[in-house]
């Protein structure tokens, strides 16, 4: 069984990313949205949990001085 591991979230990660947030949240972030958070908000860090390969989990948050602001998390 593969160790866990956890990495920045990247763009190629998105479609498990977006489908673990459609099971999970009625009003779900679109892809979009995910993709904006990763590419344009300074303040911004997402990451992704793998098992192995495949993306199981995933937390965005906003890291602003010396507070944390958890925006996003989802585990499949």
């Amino acid at each position: 069984m593969p160790l866990p591991s956890i990495s920045p979230m990247r763009s190629d990660d998105l479609d498990v990313v977006v489908a673990i947030e459609r099971a999970s949240f009625g009003m779900p972030w679109s892809r979009g949205a995910f993709l904006y958070e990763i590419e344009q908000i300074r303040v911004a860090r997402c990451w992704v949990l793998r098992e192995g390969d495949p993306v199981v989990a995933y937390l965005c948050l906003w890291e602003i001085g010396d507070e944390l602001h958890v925006t996003n998390i989802a585990v499949h």
